[in-house]
Protein backbone atom coordinates (compact mmCIF):
# COMPACT_ATOMS: atom_id res chain seq x y z
CA UNK A 1 0.00 0.00 0.00
CA UNK A 2 1.38 3.46 -1.09
CA UNK A 3 1.13 6.28 1.55
CA UNK A 4 1.13 9.82 0.57
CA UNK A 5 2.64 12.29 2.63
CA UNK A 6 0.33 15.09 2.07
CA UNK A 7 -0.96 18.82 3.68
CA UNK A 8 -3.53 21.52 2.39
CA UNK A 9 -1.67 24.66 1.48
CA UNK A 10 -1.66 28.17 0.59
CA UNK A 11 0.84 29.10 -2.02
CA UNK A 12 2.76 32.73 -2.01
CA UNK A 13 3.77 34.21 -5.07
CA UNK A 14 7.57 35.26 -5.88
CA UNK A 15 7.21 38.76 -4.00
CA UNK A 16 6.04 37.14 -1.01
CA UNK A 17 8.97 34.64 -0.97
CA UNK A 18 11.46 37.71 -2.13
CA UNK A 19 10.88 39.39 1.24
CA UNK A 20 11.38 36.13 3.23
CA UNK A 21 14.44 36.02 2.07
CA UNK A 22 15.38 39.46 2.63
CA UNK A 23 13.69 38.90 6.42
CA UNK A 24 16.22 36.12 6.70
CA UNK A 25 19.69 37.61 5.29
CA UNK A 26 18.52 40.41 7.81
CA UNK A 27 18.29 37.40 10.49
CA UNK A 28 20.82 35.38 9.59
CA UNK A 29 24.12 37.60 11.55
CA UNK A 30 22.04 37.69 14.63
CA UNK A 31 20.73 34.10 14.97
CA UNK A 32 22.90 30.88 15.12
CA UNK A 33 22.22 27.55 14.74
CA UNK A 34 19.12 27.92 12.16
CA UNK A 35 18.97 26.55 9.06
CA UNK A 36 17.12 28.27 7.09
CA UNK A 37 14.41 27.26 4.89
CA UNK A 38 14.09 27.46 1.11
CA UNK A 39 11.90 30.00 0.92
CA UNK A 40 10.57 28.84 -2.81
CA UNK A 41 9.31 25.94 -0.71
CA UNK A 42 7.86 28.34 2.06
CA UNK A 43 3.65 28.09 1.99
CA UNK A 44 1.30 28.59 4.61
CA UNK A 45 -0.02 25.27 5.89
CA UNK A 46 -3.77 25.07 6.87
CA UNK A 47 -3.97 21.10 7.49
CA UNK A 48 -1.26 18.88 7.64
CA UNK A 49 -2.80 15.13 6.92
CA UNK A 50 0.10 12.94 7.68
CA UNK A 51 0.84 9.96 5.79
CA UNK A 52 -2.14 8.55 4.49
CA UNK A 53 -3.10 5.85 1.64
CA UNK A 54 -4.03 7.04 -2.05
CA UNK A 55 -7.63 6.39 -1.45
CA UNK A 56 -7.82 8.31 1.49
CA UNK A 57 -5.82 11.08 -0.46
CA UNK A 58 -8.32 11.09 -3.62
CA UNK A 59 -11.54 11.21 -1.18
CA UNK A 60 -9.45 14.69 0.03
CA UNK A 61 -9.14 15.43 -3.65
CA UNK A 62 -12.78 15.09 -3.60
CA UNK A 63 -14.07 17.08 -1.00
CA UNK A 64 -12.13 19.91 -1.41
CA UNK A 65 -12.81 20.26 -5.12
CA UNK A 66 -16.30 21.72 -5.26
CA UNK A 67 -14.21 25.16 -4.17
CA UNK A 68 -15.13 27.40 -1.31
CA UNK A 69 -17.32 29.93 -1.06
CA UNK A 70 -16.41 32.02 1.30
CA UNK A 71 -16.78 35.21 0.22
CA UNK A 72 -14.29 35.52 -2.38
CA UNK A 73 -10.11 35.59 -2.50
CA UNK A 74 -8.77 37.73 0.05
CA UNK A 75 -5.79 39.04 1.22
CA UNK A 76 -2.69 38.16 3.26
CA UNK A 77 0.58 39.55 4.18
CA UNK A 78 3.77 38.18 6.22
CA UNK A 79 4.27 40.26 9.06
CA UNK A 80 6.61 40.48 12.14
CA UNK A 81 8.46 37.15 12.86
CA UNK A 82 8.16 34.96 16.16
CA UNK A 83 9.29 31.68 16.94
CA UNK A 84 7.52 27.94 18.38
CA UNK A 85 7.18 26.78 20.94
CA UNK A 86 8.61 30.26 22.39
CA UNK A 87 11.27 32.48 21.30
CA UNK A 88 13.87 31.60 24.52
CA UNK A 89 13.02 27.93 23.41
CA UNK A 90 12.85 28.03 19.61
CA UNK A 91 12.73 25.30 17.68
CA UNK A 92 10.90 27.05 14.88
CA UNK A 93 11.57 30.60 12.99
CA UNK A 94 8.74 31.85 11.66
CA UNK A 95 7.51 34.91 9.58
CA UNK A 96 3.56 35.96 10.94
CA UNK A 97 0.35 36.61 8.74
CA UNK A 98 -2.12 39.66 8.54
CA UNK A 99 -4.36 40.76 6.38
CA UNK A 100 -7.76 39.25 6.56
CA UNK A 101 -7.01 36.81 9.24
CA UNK A 102 -10.82 36.05 9.82
CA UNK A 103 -11.42 34.89 5.83
CA UNK A 104 -8.85 32.75 6.24
CA UNK A 105 -10.16 31.49 9.62
CA UNK A 106 -13.43 30.76 7.92
CA UNK A 107 -11.71 29.41 5.14
CA UNK A 108 -9.99 26.62 7.61
CA UNK A 109 -13.11 26.21 9.14
CA UNK A 110 -14.39 25.25 5.79
CA UNK A 111 -11.64 22.61 5.26
CA UNK A 112 -12.19 21.18 8.97
CA UNK A 113 -15.66 20.66 8.22
CA UNK A 114 -15.11 18.58 4.59
CA UNK A 115 -12.45 16.95 6.29
CA UNK A 116 -13.81 15.69 9.59
CA UNK A 117 -16.44 13.04 8.04
CA UNK A 118 -13.12 11.84 6.14
CA UNK A 119 -11.56 11.02 9.69
CA UNK A 120 -9.35 13.88 10.10
CA UNK A 121 -10.18 15.66 12.95
CA UNK A 122 -9.18 19.40 13.53
CA UNK A 123 -5.95 20.73 15.70
CA UNK A 124 -7.06 21.34 19.02
CA UNK A 125 -4.84 23.99 19.22
CA UNK A 126 -5.76 27.76 18.18
CA UNK A 127 -4.81 28.62 14.55
CA UNK A 128 -1.73 30.56 14.25
CA UNK A 129 -0.95 31.06 10.79
CA UNK A 130 3.02 31.59 10.15
CA UNK A 131 5.16 30.97 7.46
CA UNK A 132 8.31 28.91 8.64
CA UNK A 133 11.44 30.69 7.82
CA UNK A 134 13.88 28.64 9.66
CA UNK A 135 14.14 25.60 12.25
CA UNK A 136 17.03 25.76 15.11
CA UNK A 137 19.23 23.09 13.99
CA UNK A 138 20.47 22.19 17.70
CA UNK A 139 18.68 21.70 20.56
CA UNK A 140 19.88 23.93 23.48
CA UNK A 141 20.93 25.86 20.91
CA UNK A 142 18.65 29.36 20.99
CA UNK A 143 21.51 31.72 20.40
CA UNK A 144 20.64 35.35 19.48
CA UNK A 145 16.82 33.69 18.04
CA UNK A 146 15.31 36.09 20.95
CA UNK A 147 17.16 39.16 19.57
CA UNK A 148 17.04 38.68 15.83
CA UNK A 149 12.80 38.39 16.28
CA UNK A 150 13.14 41.46 18.10
CA UNK A 151 14.78 42.79 15.31
CA UNK A 152 12.25 42.19 12.82
CA UNK A 153 9.44 43.00 15.24
CA UNK A 154 8.71 46.07 12.13
CA UNK A 155 8.96 43.51 8.94
CA UNK A 156 5.63 43.64 7.12
CA UNK A 157 5.91 41.75 3.22
CA UNK A 158 3.85 42.46 0.28
CA UNK A 159 0.01 41.71 -0.32
CA UNK A 160 -0.41 38.74 -1.99
CA UNK A 161 -4.40 37.49 -3.14
CA UNK A 162 -5.65 34.21 -2.09
CA UNK A 163 -7.46 32.62 -4.94
CA UNK A 164 -7.05 28.76 -4.41
CA UNK A 165 -6.00 26.43 -2.01
CA UNK A 166 -3.58 23.38 -3.12
CA UNK A 167 -3.65 19.74 -2.04
CA UNK A 168 0.29 18.82 -1.95
CA UNK A 169 2.28 15.58 -1.71
CA UNK A 170 5.58 15.77 0.24
CA UNK A 171 8.66 14.09 -0.39
CA UNK A 172 11.46 13.92 1.89
CA UNK A 173 14.49 13.85 -0.13
CA UNK A 174 18.37 14.26 1.12
CA UNK A 175 18.28 17.97 0.09
CA UNK A 176 15.02 19.03 1.62
CA UNK A 177 11.09 18.29 0.99
CA UNK A 178 10.04 17.95 -2.30
CA UNK A 179 6.04 19.76 -2.29
CA UNK A 180 4.22 18.58 -5.99
CA UNK A 181 0.49 20.11 -6.23
CA UNK A 182 -2.00 17.73 -6.75
CA UNK A 183 -5.47 19.49 -6.69
CA UNK A 184 -6.06 23.13 -7.12
CA UNK A 185 -9.40 24.69 -5.40
CA UNK A 186 -10.47 27.97 -6.07
CA UNK A 187 -12.26 30.38 -3.17
CA UNK A 188 -15.14 32.02 -4.54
Amino acid sequence: MKLLRSFIALELPPAVRDSLEVLQKKLRPLARDIKWTKTDSVHLTLFFLGEIEEERFEAVGKALEEGFAIGGPFELHPEGAGAFPLPERARVVVAGVGGDVKALAALLEEINKRLLPLGFTPERRPFKPHLTIGRVRREKRFGGVKEALGAAEDFKGPSWRVEKVILYTSDLQPGGAVYTPRVSVVIR
